[in-house]
């Protein structure tokens, strides 16, 4: 499970398109990087609230978190 579901469906992140667009750029727009970040926490929920903000997300993980590991990956269009 999670961070961002915590259990309760996913989140409505403002400023968030309401269906996933796709994982590769649209043609000519050069050079793209792609942040995949996972965290591991120390307790099984944070208790967020189902319209959280991504900010109030990493506020509340960040007294919590164990370890973090980020993959980027690049993608031309």
């Amino acid at each position: 499970m999670s961070a961002a579901t915590c259990g309760r469906g996913p989140s409505r992140w403002r400023r968030r398109p309401r269906r996933w667009p796709g994982g590769l750029s649209r043609q000519g727009l050069g050079e793209h990087r792609y942040f995949i970040t996972v965290h591991a926490l120390d307790v099984g929920d944070i208790d967020v609230a189902p319209d959280a903000t991504p900010a109030m997300l990493g506020f509340l993980m960040l007294g919590h978190t164990l370890a973090r590991a980020t993959r980027v990956a690049t993608a031309s269009g």
